[in-house]
């Protein structure tokens, strides 16, 4: 069993398939915290901080020096 949430990513819309079945053996697919999970996962601005976070990581990995405040 899965399910289908339509997100709009860069002006286009995709679909993201889940299943259907509990989390974890825990929470049920209409749960508020794998709702708000899904929500998360499928935001558009959610990718923006990803690959924000793995460019500043880049920056960081590519200097000579390192900086003591950001360990």
């Amino acid at each position: 069993m899965t399910f289908c949430v339509v997100s709009k990513r860069f002006r286009k819309n995709y679909i993201h398939r889940f299943t259907a079945t509990r989390s974890l053996f825990w929470w049920s697919p209409w749960s508020p915290v794998r709702r708000a999970c899904v929500y998360l996962s499928t935001n558009q601005y959610f990718d923006y901080f990803v690959m924000a976070t793995i460019l500043l990581n880049c920056v960081f990995l590519a200097m000579s020096e390192t900086i003591e405040e950001a360990e």
